[in-house]
């Protein structure tokens, strides 16, 4: 698994904890992160930080249409890259 270097998550924006609803942090050890069928964690995370940003509805799914779109065609080139281009 590929590591993150500290100068690379310097300039990354990010949500201040203080603008978050007090979240169990039992919720950091689910095991499932799947954003394609998110757990009920992820989905509890999620709703928290869109809330801290103010997202409306419309927004919130735009955002989760965007990462799917993402995630899906990551899979697409991967699978390209590992059966040889073709």
């Amino acid at each position: 698994m590929p590591e993150i270097e500290v100068y690379e998550t310097q300039n990354l924006p990010a949500v201040k904890s203080q603008y978050l609803p007090d979240i169990d942090e039992t919720i950091f050890r689910a095991k499932n992160w799947d954003v394609l069928q998110p757990s009920t964690e992820r989905q509890e995370l999620d709703t928290a930080i869109y809330d801290a940003l103010a997202l409306t509805a419309g927004e919130r799914e735009a955002v989760q249409a965007g990462v799917a779109e993402l995630v899906n065609n990551r899979k697409c080139r991967a699978r390209s890259v590992a059966g040889g281009g073709a």
